[in-house]
């Protein structure tokens, strides 16, 4: 145990050495024109931990948003990922904290500023979009992203692609994706804590509240929330052995509730999109290399239009020509659980 305690205390060690030099020069950093800037916060209060002594340096001397981090990818250039320690709750419960927060990513010079999480539904919920068309809301790459992801599942486990498909979660979001695959021809069962969620919802879309037991009737659960292993947890035990879990949610699913899926033979994958040779500085935790959210993803073809994407269609077309699928997980899937690599390999 204490060996792995210092293992864990060098790797943030050698973290925050690689990052101290983006937060010493914060002032010159902002004034870099990047070509992407990826916008994170701290899901939880455990994310907020995760942050460590910059988590403590935001919180004493005021900073809302500093850089953690750089990306390169192949043929678009070099991005600047910063980060707020605000939590999913703090966000949505104070319109003043989201104004300072999008106020402080807008000083950042860059072609495109990818807004991840729950920032996008915070500044909906609060009325505060900018009027600046560097913003990307991701919502056109995410619809691809679970479109390619469930397609790539089936390919994988054709098992699973005669049953209805699962989504639990359908906000603003969440209705696009749903729309978008039960025009795709896939039946589909929605669940959503709010009644009202079924509103705009595909007339073929069987909208069933909270009610978990008709997950044991789907092969395919496609997760788009923001409780994290709370999430996993309200549907965990409706699922039967085989099902697979495709999750963009934010706070991420931990390794430890992904092994009590695992336990049971339920099929975990996080979901994301790559573009080989995709490199992160430093590492980060959890994320492999190759491997980009879909607010990326959509600034990635953003910046090759050089405009801003205006429907489904014209992301799809160039989204399937940018992002190749893994060749060990399925279309970028990343498998979380044991069970569901021993599947990918089998």
């Amino acid at each position: 145990m204490a060996r792995r305690s210092l293992r864990t205390r060098l790797t943030m060690l050698g973290r925050y050495a690689a990052i101290a030099p983006l937060v010493i020069g914060m002032p010159l950093v902002r004034r870099i024109p990047w070509r992407i800037i990826w916008v994170v916060n701290a899901g939880s209060e455990a994310d907020r931990r995760s942050y460590g002594v910059f988590a403590w340096l935001g919180k004493v001397l005021g900073i809302e948003v500093g850089p953690i981090g750089l990306f390169r990818i192949p043929r678009v250039g070099w991005g600047l990922i910063i980060a707020t320690p605000s939590t999913n709750d703090e966000l949505r419960a104070s319109r003043d904290r989201c104004r300072r927060v999008i106020d402080a990513v807008c000083r950042y010079h860059g072609g495109r500023i990818a807004l991840a999480g729950v920032i996008p539904s915070c500044l909906t919920q609060h009325d505060l979009w900018p009027d600046d068309d560097r913003l990307v809301r991701g919502q056109y790459a995410t619809v691809h992203m679970i479109r390619r992801n469930v397609e790539d599942v089936h390919s994988h486990h054709p098992e699973l692609a005669s049953l209805p498909i699962g989504i639990v979660g359908v906000g603003a979001t969440g209705r696009l994706v749903a729309n978008d695959l039960a025009s795709s021809g896939y039946a589909l069962v929605a669940l959503d804590v709010r009644p009202e969620a079924a509103h705009g919802l595909h007339e073929s879309i069987q909208f069933v509240g909270m009610n978990t037991d008709a997950l044991a009737e789907v092969g395919v659960v496609v997760l788009l929330s923001t409780a994290g292993d709370a999430g996993v947890a309200s549907i965990g035990s409706a699922l039967k052995p085989g099902t697979a879990v495709v999750s963009d949610t934010h706070p991420k699913i931990s390794r430890a509730a992904a092994r009590e899926l695992d336990e049971r033979t339920v099929l975990v994958y996080e979901s994301a999109l790559t573009r080989h040779g995709t490199r992160f500085i430093p590492k980060l935790p959890r994320w492999p290399a190759d491997t980009i959210p879909g607010c990326v993803a959509q600034a990635i073809v953003e910046c090759h239009l050089e405009r801003t994407v205006i429907d489904q269609e014209a992301f799809t077309i160039l989204g399937d020509r940018l992002f190749e699928p893994r060749l060990d997980i399925p279309g970028g899937l990343r498998a979380v659980g044991q069970a569901a690599v021993d599947r990918i390999h089998d």
